[in-house]
């Protein structure tokens, strides 16, 4: 069995090996080097993107809408008064519809446990804050050279591209 980076993750998600670690850092490397030298792609047009939160405007949020941004993906917010609105009473249903709504989800702020079980009922990707600070994939940017804010920008699109690869 090979080692794991720890990470609270939806159920649906695998933990993330050192190897998988790696290949992230390396990805995130290149990401870095084409967006310097110009050669930047959108690699992720046509995605639409939930981001459920309380507030779009906190430093986490707009990591998450700037690094998908810059590969091409839409990325909507979803209020805490919309996430919740009818949530506690039916649960697999705001489920199912955002995940016709959106290619995939990034939760920040929710409890770990409805996260799960959005996870289980929206048959798409839901990350549990994986632009923030306390999620592993920041300890991979940790790894790279360079001002900290752009190294977990491009680790986050190295994330979003291996979940649609």
């Amino acid at each position: 069995m090979s080692p794991t980076l720890e990470r609270p993750q939806p159920a649906h998600c695998a933990p993330l090996s050192l190897t998988e670690a790696q290949a992230l850092l390396d990805m995130a490397l290149k990401l870095r080097e084409a967006a310097l030298s110009g050669r930047a792609q959108k690699l992720l047009r046509g995605k639409n993107l939930g981001l459920l939160c309380q507030d779009d405007t906190q430093p986490d949020a707009l990591l998450f809408q700037r690094a998908a941004a810059e590969l091409g993906a839409h990325v909507a917010h979803v209020a805490a008064g919309a996430r919740d609105a009818g949530a506690a009473d039916e649960p697999d249903t705001t489920a199912r519809l955002l995940g016709r709504l959106y290619d995939a989800i990034e939760c920040q702020g929710m409890d770990a446990e409805r996260v799960r079980h959005l996870a289980r009922g929206a048959d798409i990707a839901v990350f549990d804050g994986v632009a923030t600070p306390r999620h592993p994939s920041a300890a991979v940017a940790a790894r790279m050279a360079g001002p900290d804010a752009d190294n977990r920008r491009f680790v986050l699109q190295a994330v979003l591209l291996k979940t649609f690869a």
